[in-house]
């Protein structure tokens, strides 16, 4: 297995800010990921995103953050991406935002 630190700055001194939000998807999923303003966790910022998860009490949808383009992908119990225009308004989920 390899690890990159070098993504974040290590969270010794305060250095990197810590928010838990609530997440309610988009009406409208877009392919490649739905985008995240790093302003609304109030933060310039964003390394990475814990406990990637949403559900609509039915169904659970896992992610992925992608940090260069700042947008959470979401995937199927399958492994397949959510289809475009795939509406997630109703599904929702608690997670961490670490950045600066």
């Amino acid at each position: 297995m390899e690890v990159d630190i070098t993504v974040a700055p290590a969270d010794l001194s305060s250095t990197c800010r810590r928010q838990v939000a609530d997440y309610s998807g988009p009406a409208s999923y877009a392919t490649g990921g739905d985008a995240i303003d790093a302003n609304l966790v109030r933060m310039a910022k964003i390394f990475a995103i814990l406990n990637l998860t949403i559900s609509n009490g039915t169904t659970v949808h896992h992610g992925w953050f992608n940090a260069d383009t700042n947008k959470i992908m979401w995937f199927v119990a399958a492994g397949t991406q959510v289809t475009n225009a795939t509406d997630l308004s109703t599904f929702t989920g608690r997670m961490e935002f670490v950045g600066q």
